[in-house]
Parts: C-alpha cells; sequence; structure tokens
C-alpha cells in the first residue's frame, strides 16, 4: 500500500479490499489524459518487414517546462492505466 497520497499503489494491487481501503484514505487517484498512440514497429531487425502495431502512450505535462527534464516510465509486462504518476510526477514537480 502507498506510503503517502503522491504514491499510487500498483495496477496489479487496484480492485482488492486493500485498494478499497487506500481510496477511502487517500481518496479517488487522479484522473487520467485520453490514451494516445504511435505506429511501433514489429521487427527492429527485418527491414522487409514494416508491418506495425498501436502502441499505447500517455503524457502528463502537468509540471513540465520548456527545457526541462523528461521522465519516462516503462509499463513493463503490466498493462498501462494512465499518465506517470506518483514518483515519477514528483520528480517532474521537483525538477521543473
Amino acid at each position: 500500500l502507498a506510503a503517502s497520497a503522491n504514491l499510487a499503489p500498483p495496477h496489479r494491487a487496484r480492485g482488492g479490499k486493500a485498494y478499497e481501503l487506500y481510496l477511502e484514505r487517500e481518496g479517488a487517484p487522479p484522473t487520467s489524459t485520453d490514451a494516445q498512440y504511435w505506429d511501433a514497429p514489429q521487427d527492429h531487425f527485418d527491414d522487409a518487414n514494416t508491418a506495425t502495431y498501436k502502441q499505447k502512450y500517455y503524457v502528463n505535462s502537468e509540471y513540465y517546462q520548456e527545457g526541462g527534464p523528461i521522465f519516462l516510465e516503462i509499463g513493463g509486462e503490466g498493462p498501462v492505466g494512465g499518465p506517470p504518476g506518483g514518483y515519477i510526477a514528483s520528480l517532474g514537480q521537483e525538477r521543473n
């Protein structure tokens, strides 16, 4: 479970009793922006293979200032359900 309102529990922990208790204590997580997509190559090593798929990504530009750093959060093997928050958002707030 999260230590503060800035750190939401991981996606895989959402939906259970612990998450319900978290929502009672911390309130609902921030709303997310719409998903965006880009045409990602299916094969980066075969120039003859031009197949692509729609890879989803989100952008949280709440704290971004021109010329400031950009933070990337990789979803890994789990689903990505919204723009980066928690620790990544706190880095953006501190560094921009």
